[in-house]
Parts: structure tokens; C-alpha cells; sequence
């Protein structure tokens, strides 16, 4: 707004015939919303826009932050589930293992028939082969980093 209370728009103020009665100048700073007579903001509008943008940066890192939440999620669903299948696996192994040692020990001493304890070792055997699978596919899956672009945007933020 001008010294006689006329305001200009944007393409006004860029200049020509429009602007300051066809002199072509644009108007000074005190024409824009906020400014002060002498063409400065305010400390309290640089320190409302500072904080409005302090929010916007984090709501921005929150969105960030929860859509990896909801993918980190699912990687950790099947990092238990594999781990879950390798541990009761080995503890099956285990215990296979354990029946066959005994009976091994009965059948050295003629005690028992040896078919059981072939059966036995061969269950023993897929469940340590099976155990190991699934610990091997766990450990792959544990190399995965979790929240990798909310890590990347604060290492940026921070460099």
C-alpha cells in the first residue's frame, strides 16, 4: 500500500505503466505483508517462519519415520519367524539327537535293535540341516539395516 492507500498486485509492482503512476519503479519493501517502515521483518515473524519451518522439517522426518516403522515391522515379523523355526528346529534336533546317543549306547550293548537308531540319526540329521538353513537365512536377513532412509536424512541433516 502506497502513501494513498492504494495497493499493488505482484504484476503491478514489477513495473510498468501500472506501478507508481507509470514511472516503472517498483515499490519498496514496505509494501510486502510483515514488513516494517524501514523494509525489515520482525524478530517475532523471522522467529514465527524459523519455528514453522522447524516443524515442517520434523513432521516431515516423523512421515519418514513411520513408514519405515511400518516396513522395519515387517522385517523384524520375519526375522522372528525365522529365528523362531531355527531355534525350536535345533532344540528338535537336539533332542533327536540326544535319543539316538542313547540308543547307539543300547545297541553297542545289544540291548536294542539298530533300525531305531538309523531312523533316529536320519531324523537328527534334517533337523541340524534344517536348523542351519533357516539360522543361515536369519543371518542374511539380520545384514538388512534397519530405517535406512531416516538414517541417510539425519546423517544429511547432520553433515
Amino acid at each position: 500500500m502506497d502513501a494513498t492507500g492504494q495497493t499493488y498486485t505482484g504484476a503491478q509492482s514489477a513495473g510498468g505503466a501500472q506501478g507508481f503512476g507509470g514511472a516503472g519503479m517498483s515499490p519498496g519493501p514496505q509494501n510486502y505483508p510483515g514488513a516494517q517502515p524501514n523494509g525489515r521483518h520482525g524478530l517475532l515473524d523471522a522467529a514465527k517462519e524459523f519455528g514453522s519451518a522447524g516443524l515442517r522439517h520434523l513432521r516431515a522426518r516423523w512421515g519418514l519415520a513411520a513408514l519405515e516403522s511400518r516396513e522395519a515391522g515387517r522385517h523384524l515379523g520375519v526375522l522372528a519367524a525365522l529365528g523362531g523355526g531355527a531355534v525350536i528346529s535345533l532344540v528338535v534336533a537336539y533332542l533327536f539327537f540326544a535319543i539316538t546317543v542313547g540308543f547307539t549306547i543300547a545297541w553297542l550293548c545289544h540291548a536294542a535293535g539298530g533300525v531305531w537308531v538309523l531312523v533316529l540319526l536320519g531324523t537328527s540329521l534334517f533337523h541340524v540341516v534344517l536348523g542351519l538353513m533357516l539360522a543361515t537365512a536369519l543371518k542374511k536377513r539380520l545384514a538388512k539395516p534397519l530405517f535406512p532412509a531416516t538414517r541417510a536424512e539425519i546423517h544429511k541433516d547432520l553433515a
